[in-house]
């Protein structure tokens, strides 16, 4: 190649100039677009030794022409990347800039902010799935405020409102930002309806969702958009269920005290310089999947195991795990005051009148009815629909009218199980190391 980018000065002007942000070729070089309008370039010599330099340019791998910059990023860009020292140092100077700058209800959220900023750096080489952040709080409680914080020092930070859906899909599926959703409860029901497929599948790395082209030179074919990447989806409103499941709540809170009324721009760019020599150092060596380690916490597990990987110490690792099995007993007990669970509850007492291995929906009604006032009482149809979700099969009992199920004895301990917070353990005893597992399907 012709290029002279050592120097700053390229001559590689019959190549095609493909704009980005940043790219990375597996174990060999990684290069990030810096504030100058450069790129900083990390990459693996003969020796086996890394080296970190500036350029104008990069010859594009595949012999298609050559990378620039982009004239302009959509989020805030880092300068050339500086030593950081630690990386608990690190992470207490991303903490404290937090602390700096926003309240929050809960102290150890600012532990979970910079460990969620450290893996947006990371998480494009190292992890196959990422938890989504979710700023909650009522009208004035500075969830923008919050989300500005995020976009000064996590990886491409891309702050966006009421946005059309597809430029959130073109530029989700080329450049993998941290999306930063402000306010996304009053963003447009349509827009919100296109999004619900990015923004539900885009936690685990390699989903894609498909879209018809948008103008008919796409012809019948359909268009396939990568959705993996760190999200934050800020409202005063719970999420729904599925979008809720893979977000960990952030607490706002008003100020009791002032806070700085503009963002301290000069540390953030110093950290964001910081943050990106922390990714060229885990570039290096990347951390090997381990198969041995298991899931016991479903989809809790799931979000929390790239965090804890990335934890700079125990201790922040040891907060972090009480965060998550707090969530997931919450979630098993709000799983056992479900109408499911209390169904469970019936089919449990009413199983010492099954014949053959046959219960019939009239008994099982009535053990979910006793007690109950009339409006709250159910109906055999309503009943027959939760049985089947839990996975009964439908049979009869005598008569052909006399509707039941077949007491499947092994799945019914499964749903005591899973229903019952006390036939679950969690305990203090529990340590990080089952906590951190392989990832599996919720």
């Amino acid at each position: 190649m012709n290029s002279k980018r050592r120097n700053g000065a390229s001559t590689m002007t019959e190549k095609t100039r493909i704009k980005t942000p940043g790219f990375s070729l597996k174990g060999m070089v990684i290069l990030e677009q810096v504030g100058s309008g450069k790129f900083a370039i990390h990459e693996k010599l003969t020796d086996d030794s890394w080296r970190t330099q500036e350029a104008v340019d990069f010859p594009e791998p595949n012999g298609k022409g050559v990378l620039v910059p982009m004239q302009k990023l959509l989020w805030p860009a880092a300068g050339m990347p500086l030593d950081y020292g630690d990386e608990v140092a690190l992470f207490n100077q991303v903490m404290e800039f937090f602390e700096k700058h926003e309240p929050l209800r809960d102290p150890n959220s600012y532990e979970t902010l910079a460990d969620f900023a450290f893996l947006t750096y990371r998480l494009d080489f190292e992890f196959p799935i990422t938890p989504y952040l979710n700023p909650l709080g009522p009208k004035g409680t500075g969830k923008t405020r919050l989300l500005e914080l995020l976009a000064q020092v996590c990886y491409r930070g891309w702050l966006v409102t009421h946005p059309s859906p597809a430029s959130v899909f073109y530029v989700v599926d080329r450049f993998a930002p941290t999306v930063l959703a402000d306010n996304y409860e009053f963003w447009a029901p349509e827009t919100r309806r296109e999004l619900d497929g990015l923004f539900n599948a885009g936690y685990r790395a390699g989903t894609v969702v498909p879209r018809r082209p948008r103008d008919e030179s796409g012809g019948n074919e359909l268009e396939l958009y990568k959705v993996f990447c760190p999200k934050v989806i800020s409202g005063t409103r719970v999420l729904s269920e599925a979008l809720d499941s893979r977000c960990l709540r952030i607490r706002t809170a008003r100020a009791t005290e002032a806070t700085p009324m503009f963002i301290d721009e000069r540390t953030a760019t110093e950290l964001r310089g910081k943050l990106l020599a922390y990714r060229f150092k885990h570039f290096e060596n990347p951390i090997p999947r381990d198969e041995t380690i298991k899931n016991q916490y479903w989809r809790v597990g799931e979000i929390f195991y790239p965090l804890l990987t990335v934890a700079p110490n125990e201790e922040v690792a040891d907060k972090l795990a009480d965060f998550a099995k707090g969530i997931y007993s919450e979630d098993i007990e709000e799983e056992a005051s479900s109408f499911d669970a209390d169904v469970v509850k019936a089919v449990t007492e009413a199983g010492p009148l099954a014949v053959g291995g046959k219960l019939t929906i009239a008994n099982i009604l009535d053990a979910y009815n006793n007690g109950r006032q009339d409006d709250e009482k159910i109906n055999g149809r309503r009943l027959g629909w939760a049985l089947k979700r839990l996975g009964f099969k439908k049979t009869r009992l005598g008569d052909a009218n006399n509707r039941a199920i077949q007491l499947d004895k092994p799945l019914l301990e499964h749903l005591q199980r899973t229903y019952n917070p006390q036939l679950t353990d969690i305990t203090d005893e529990t340590t990080i190391s089952t906590i951190k597992m392989e990832t599996q399907p919720a």
